[in-house]
C-alpha cells in the first residue's frame, strides 16, 4: 500500500499551456480570474473584494461629492491589489505560479516576460492617471 502511494506521488504532473492563465491575469486579474483557474478560490474572493468592489463604488460616486476618506481607502485597496496582481502575473510569466496544492502546472513561453513588462507599465500608468483625476476632483471640492 505504501509502495503504491510512493509511486503515485512520484508521477510528475502534466503541465498545460500558460496562455490561458497568463491572459486571464492580464484581462481579469484585478477580479481574480487567474486565481479561479488555479483553484485558489479564497484568493480570488480577496482580489474581487479589493479590486472589483471598490472600483464599482468609485465609478458610481465619481460624479458626486463623497467623503475623501472613502476614496483614499478604495484607492489604497486597489493599489495593494494591483501589486498582488502584478506579482502573480510575473510568476506566471516566469513559470513559477502554483495551483492550490503548490504544484506548478502551467508552462511559460519566452514572450511572456516581455508582455509582462508592457502590461505592468500600462497597468500602473492607468492607476496613476486615476489617482491624478481623483486629486483634481478633491481640489475642486475644496475650492
Amino acid at each position: 500500500m505504501k509502495d503504491q502511494k510512493n509511486e503515485m506521488e512520484e508521477v510528475p504532473k502534466i503541465k498545460i499551456s500558460g496562455y490561458v492563465i497568463f491572459f486571464a491575469s492580464i484581462v481579469g486579474g484585478w477580479l481574480g480570474l487567474h486565481c479561479v483557474i488555479a483553484r485558489r478560490y479564497r484568493r480570488a474572493c480577496v482580489y474581487f473584494l479589493m479590486g472589483g468592489t471598490p472600483f464599482a463604488c468609485l465609478n458610481g460616486l465619481m460624479n458626486k461629492s463623497g467623503p475623501v476618506w472613502f476614496y483614499f481607502i478604495a484607492y489604497s485597496l486597489m493599489f495593494i491589489q494591483i501589486i498582488c496582481n502584478l506579482i502573480d502575473t510575473y510568476k506566471i510569466s516566469r513559470g513559477n505560479y502554483t495551483d492550490k496544492t503548490g504544484n506548478i502546472i502551467y508552462t511559460k513561453s519566452q514572450w511572456m516576460p516581455i508582455v509582462f513588462i508592457i502590461f505592468a507599465f500600462l497597468y500602473l500608468r492607468s492607476f496613476y492617471y486615476d489617482v491624478i483625476h481623483l486629486a483634481v476632483q478633491v481640489v475642486k471640492l475644496l475650492q
